[in-house]
């Protein structure tokens, strides 16, 4: 069997540029005296990223080595040749007789004879780009052609030249004659006859429109449409352009030249030209189709989303407006998919005016869809509607002054819910909230709540707070009266009873000075230790505590403060008074409740200015007494203000500098002021809190917009 040497041309239309497969033809020459070297040559006519394609080999009739080599080696090449070699021998070559020859690897795969097959795969799905060689077939028996049908040689000659793969002579599966084997053994001796590639010049007369492009639509109100082409090899040749309006009859112009200008007589034309090339006879002919635009008169404008309600864990439905402009032109429809209910005004019918999408539940996206009647119109585009959250989380820090309605059930107010059964509400009492000295108690002439015995338990849901961080929660409470809560009980939590903040009476009671005294606790589980889980302070009914407890999300620590000094306030946390620990840690926390869990475990208790945050420092901001900046020695007016700004005059003349608050705890300004006046035009009507700060000294205050 005589051993042969193989160049594989290969020419490659990057998929990149043209959005084509890559077309690949093989030539087959060899060394006629058998031996090596051997090797593949492929060339990429464009560019060409090799790592997407495999080399493949069969030998004698046998099965393809499967997935076979890769050619990432070869990286990616534009306009070269590249080279896959099975010898050593004398592989300078390619770098000090060859520079053109711009890379080449060494691999056993193209150890191949006159007999072996050899292809180029694609790997993302395993096909075939171009083989040499027949399935299963031994080429020292059967004359083997081209997978793709044509061949091409080195000089550029192939099928464009008259060039038939089918008249050629086969000689043990090589080709003979076209494919003539190159004498020597080496690289050097061999490469002489290889790393040329040309393109067949075609040089048959010919036509082609280069301009409109075929079914290019042209906008409505176009004057005119220039026609332009180009011929090849055809020097004394005439073309003659024919137009088709709206399918009516052929209108034909002789002797033009490029551009040919057509002028479109209304909206909706539709236009079929076609040019001929012509000198004694038709030589060539190209065509294209175009047509213009009737106008697309609506126009879309703001679009709004709008929640039904903001319920936490709640599945909500949300609105849609969308304001239009040039309606009543044509008929238009709009399809939403089914999601929602379409109403508002009709831009049929209605010139200008409002769309109105309601019904369509929380968390739905879509997309409407906006078409006119074809027969006169264009309009034909989409908006795409997201949803609005309707079930927010609140970002921390976090602050609840519970300004509510007198009498209201907490778990009717915006963004807490109900986590029992039961229906003995913890209620919105007042005027007034609860007071603590040098702590920042905002809501000082808003209102509190009030719970006891068995009921709702409301709850809260902020953005979560994960591994890595811990979750501090602080609040004021006056327990009025226990003379009916004998027992331990929780009545506040962080997480899923992760951290549970204990009322426990005084026992016995004569011998602390009566029934009306109490302690603090905090625990994991579902009890309350003894130990280090109570806060040794005694604690009497009808004054108001100062709490904060916190949870370690990495440590599974909890601890709790009760009335912890106020130097401490608005810097870092101190020694907990009581602590316990989880041994499971949780990995996220996002909710705090109020628990009532019975008669007996949970006394009459006021409870307000409840703060959640991620540091010390966010859930016990101070007020302090600063000399020189206290709330006698500055004003704000007017307060209420429906004027778009308030005045905020000191005794002092440094700067002051103003942080505005909302009742969730969100900042929504941070000015330093110019002329003591703070410009508050921006806020919606309602309650905010308004920290002052001047020479390192604060105070806050509630700050009303009407």
């Amino acid at each position: 069997m005589k051993k042969l040497y193989f160049l594989m041309v290969t020419v490659l239309v990057t998929s990149l540029s043209f959005g084509q497969s890559p077309i690949l033809t093989i030539i087959s020459d060899g060394d006629c005296s058998g031996g090596n070297p051997k090797m593949v040559e492929i060339y990429a006519d464009g560019m060409v990223d090799f790592s997407l394609y495999s080399l493949q080999r069969q030998s004698n009739g046998g099965a393809w080595t499967e997935p076979g080599t890769n050619l990432a080696a070869l990286g990616t090449v534009t306009d070269g040749f590249v080279y896959v070699y099975s010898d050593s021998s004398d592989p300078e070559v390619f770098t000090t007789e060859y520079p053109s020859a711009s890379t080449a690897i060494e691999d056993g795969i193209v150890n191949i004879n006159g007999d072996d097959g050899i292809r180029i795969v694609l790997d993302s799905n395993m096909s075939v780009v171009d083989q040499y060689g027949v399935d299963g077939e031994d080429g020292s028996t059967t004359p083997w052609e081209y997978a793709d049908g044509f061949a091409k040689r080195v000089d550029g000659t192939g099928p464009d030249g008259g060039f038939d793969v089918l008249n050629w002579t086969f000689s043990n599966g090589a080709l003979n004659g076209e494919g003539n084997c190159q004498s020597g053994t080496t690289f050097e001796t061999i490469m002489g006859g290889i790393g040329t590639y040309s393109t067949a010049v075609n040089t048959d007369p010919t036509i082609a429109i280069t301009s409109p492009n075929n079914g290019q639509s042209f906008d409505s109100g176009t004057a005119s449409v220039d026609v332009e082409w180009t011929v090849d090899n055809a020097p004394g040749a005439t073309v003659n352009i024919t137009v088709i309006t709206n399918g009516g009859t052929p209108v034909t112009s002789t002797g033009v030249s490029s551009p040919f200008t057509i002028s479109p007589t209304a909206d909706g034309d539709t236009y079929s030209v076609s040019v001929e090339l012509v000198d004694g006879g038709l030589l060539d002919s190209d065509m294209v189709d175009f047509s213009i635009s009737f106008p697309c008169d609506l126009q879309v404008g703001t679009i709004t989303t709008t929640c039904d309600a903001v319920t936490p864990a709640t599945d909500d439905t949300y609105n849609v407006t969308i304001d239009y402009t040039g309606g009543a032109t044509t008929e238009y429809t709009i399809d939403t998919g089914g999601i929602g209910t379409v109403g508002g005004d009709n831009p049929s019918i209605v010139a200008d005016g409002t769309i109105l999408i309601t019904g369509i539940t929380e968390g739905t996206d879509f997309t409407v869809i906006f078409t006119g009647n074809p027969l006169n119109s264009s309009c034909d585009f989409t908006r795409n509607i997201n949803s609005p959250d309707c079930d927010p989380s609140l970002t921390l820090p976090l602050y609840e002054g519970f300004d509510y309605t007198l009498g209201s059930q907490l778990i009717d107010a915006t963004n807490w819910t109900n986590i029992s059964d039961s229906s003995d509400e913890v209620l919105v009492d007042g005027p007034g909230g609860l007071t603590y000295p040098n702590f920042a108690d905002s809501n000082q002439t808003g209102n509190h709540v009030t719970f006891d015995g068995a009921g709702s338990d409301p709850a809260i849901e902020f953005t979560a707070v994960t591994t890595g961080s811990t979750l501090y929660t602080s609040f004021l409470i006056n327990v009025t009266d226990n003379s009916l809560a004998t027992s331990a009980g929780y009545f506040a939590l962080l997480g899923s009873f992760d951290a549970r903040l204990w009322y426990v009476p005084v026992a016995p009671p004569s011998a602390q000075g009566g029934a009306g005294q109490y302690q603090i606790g905090i625990s994991n589980g579902n009890t309350i230790p003894s130990g280090g889980t109570l806060d040794p302070t005694i604690l009497t009914t009808g004054s108001t505590v100062l709490v904060v407890m916190s949870y370690d999300t990495t440590s599974g620590v909890i601890n709790a403060w009760v009335n912890p000094s106020d130097a401490t306030f608005g810097g870092s946390a101190p020694a907990a008074t009581a602590t316990d620990i989880d041994a499971s840690p949780q990995t996220s926390l996002n909710q705090f409740a109020i628990r009532q869990d019975s008669t007996g475990e949970t006394p009459f208790i006021l409870f307000d200015e409840l703060r959640i945050g991620t540091t010390w420092a966010e859930v016990t901001p101070n007020t302090l007494s600063d000399d020189e900046f206290t709330t006698k020695s500055f004003k704000v007016y007017p307060n209420p203000t429906s004027l778009g700004y308030v005045n905020i005059v000191s005794a002092n003349s440094s700067a002051i500098s103003v942080a505005v608050f909302d009742v969730l705890g969100k900042q929504v300004m941070n000015e330093t002021l110019n002329n003591n006046r703070l410009n508050v035009s921006t806020l919606n009507s309602g309650v905010y809190i308004m920290k002052v700060t001047q020479n390192n000294a604060s105070v806050t205050k509630k700050l009303i917009i009407k």
